[in-house]
């Protein structure tokens, strides 16, 4: 077993305690939002436990980008933004911007319209109110304009008659309105059987893929997997669950996937704590040809990759969970986790960390900090964090930090400039 003996404590550590821990005086409940009541789109019957798979022969090109240094991030952007956590930024258009969020029991949105730099006042989308906490927040603007709004539903009371759930949101007006609410997916009605953190991939095809981390199934250990659905038709309706990441005994988490530049392969990166007992960066990946038809990647497969170089490696005591992923139109991949390395309380003092890839999502090194000591005190920290890339050599971070000092909590971003040799 890993360091994760007492279940409960540590589920609620990772998924729950530290938005009420630090973000308490954002959670003050809200009058519920108005409308009809969420009807589940697909069965509420959970996958099958992962079984034998076939074999996947692929042949992937490891074409490799120029050698790319560093990034600067420009200390003269970073912006406090708003109060709330969990924060994830997509580019809507040329300068437009689009962000989502939670504080308290709500969802929210913001846009800006110059790459950042300012944010349209608050948007609440949905407040579970006395019933639900909403957060995990993930959006996506598909080819033909829709846009997708998920999240994940956690019960204010565990053990009641309300389930953990992802759902989705769906605006055709550009973000106007968002008259389409869905549950695809529902997990138990306690902490310990819960489904997470919801990310979103559409392929060229036009299938939309819908990602998150799912421990419903094992109701008699720790274990957690990855879990896909599928839509064909913008969001409307969904495919029952499939495991795509699974290691016995271990808690994959936190998926965020990309399609990779030269459409080979579909990438996304975990937390992954069965390398070493501690969560650590790992990449999954599956070819577009197969597109997870071999069935779930399993802890002994070449297909599972810790993400750091040889020289990059967190040591085994570090904690580095919470990672994202996206890729430069150079080709250079970027990777952000939220790392414990030379912090004082592991998890609760951890700050965002940025690294660089190749053209493959590989060989990340080059580590980088957007946030540091000026902003972040020692008894501070950097959680959930995000990258978006607004051109080919810039990218914007997101953070929840708490500075541990005057300065106020929640939501900061800051640009950073990619030097190449």
């Amino acid at each position: 077993m890993t360091q994760y003996t007492n279940t409960y404590q540590q589920k609620n550590l990772i998924k729950i305690s530290l938005f009420t821990s630090f973000f308490a005086l954002l959670m003050a409940f809200a009058s519920q939002v108005s409308g009809a009541e969420l009807t589940p789109t697909t069965s509420t019957h959970q996958v099958a436990l992962p079984s034998a798979k076939k074999t996947e022969v692929t042949t992937v090109k490891n074409t490799q980008v120029k050698p790319t240094t560093k990034i600067n991030w420009d200390k003269n952007t970073v912006k406090f933004i708003t109060a709330g956590a969990y924060s994830r930024i997509i580019k809507l258009a040329d300068d437009q911007l689009g962000l989502v969020y939670n504080n308290g029991t709500k969802i929210n949105y913001r846009i800006s319209s110059d790459n950042g730099d300012t944010w349209s006042k608050e948007v609440t989308l949905a407040d579970g109110g006395s019933k639900y906490t909403y957060t995990n927040a993930a959006f996506i603007k598909l080819y033909d304009g829709t846009l997708l709004y998920g999240y994940n539903a956690r019960p204010n009371k565990d053990g009641g008659a309300d389930n953990y759930q992802i759902r989705v949101l769906i605006s055709h007006d550009n973000g106007k309105t968002w008259p389409v609410e869905k549950v695809v997916y529902s997990g138990g009605n306690v902490g310990t059987l819960g489904v997470w953190e919801p990310a979103f991939l559409q392929l060229p095809s036009g299938e939309l893929q819908l990602y998150f981390a799912n421990e419903s199934l094992y109701p008699k250990s720790n274990d957690q997997q990855i879990t896909l659905i599928r839509s064909f038709d913008q969001g409307n309706t969904w495919t029952a669950g499939e495991a795509v990441s699974y290691r016995a005994e271990s808690r994959d988490g936190m998926p965020v996937p990309i399609l990779l530049n030269d459409k080979s392969s579909i990438v996304f990166s975990i937390e992954d704590n069965g390398f070493d007992g501690k969560f650590k960066p790992t990449t999954i990946r599956t070819s577009l040809s197969d597109n997870w038809s071999s069935g779930f990647v399993d802890g002994a497969s070449k297909k599972r990759d810790r993400a750091l170089t040889k020289n990059s490696q967190l040591p085994s005591k570090n904690y580095g969970g919470a990672p994202f992923l996206v890729q430069l139109p150079e080709g250079e991949t970027l990777l952000s986790i939220q790392s414990s390395q030379w912090r004082n309380h592991g998890m609760a003092t951890s700050v965002m960390r940025v690294y660089i890839g190749d053209s493959q999502a590989k060989n990340f090194s080059s580590m980088s900090t957007p946030f540091t000591s000026d902003l972040i005190k020692p008894n501070g920290s950097a959680l959930w964090n995000s990258l978006t890339v607004l051109n080919k050599s810039t990218v914007i971070a997101t953070s929840t930090i708490t500075p541990g000092n005057s300065k106020p909590t929640g939501i900061y971003t800051v640009k950073g400039t990619v030097i190449r040799n």
